[in-house]
């Protein structure tokens, strides 16, 4: 499934519903995995999948990952492995990051602090590191 364009600090959602061969959504034996890919085939990162709502909707598994410092212009996969019933199936994701944007992400809280020697700008981005800009303008 082609999941569209995304930007450097954009965040990409994934959304599994595990079936058994029945097609009937049903728990599987352990979180789905996720890995992703390059377009030539290197892998970028994995992770497990968390469930959404465990108890109210069986098999529904949602990931939103953020595109940081690991994951450069380009075309990606994003292969999706679970179990289910012990048998073992795969779903793949199709997305492009496109240039633009900050791999560090949008700004989660900012401040001017205006010292004698210079102002400055302090800004909390989503990937949590701590950035200080000098002399900025309006």
């Amino acid at each position: 499934m082609y999941l569209g364009r995304y930007t450097l600090g954009d965040w990409v959602t994934l959304k599994v519903i595990t079936r058994n061969t029945s097609d009937v959504p049903t728990a599987p034996s352990a979180a789905p995995t996720v890995r992703f890919y390059t377009g030539s085939g290197t892998t970028v990162e994995s992770t497990s999948m968390p469930p959404y709502e465990k108890n109210i909707k069986t098999g529904l598994f949602i990931l939103e990952h953020f595109l940081g410092s690991a994951f450069a212009v380009g075309q990606y996969v994003a292969l999706v492995e679970e179990t289910v019933s012990s048998s073992a199936l795969k779903q793949l994701y199709f997305f492009e990051v496109v240039a633009s944007g900050n791999n560090n992400g949008a700004y989660l809280n900012i401040h001017y602090y205006k010292a004698p020697q210079s102002p400055y700008i302090v800004g909390l981005p989503e990937d949590g590191t701590l950035e200080n800009r000098k002399n900025p303008r309006a």
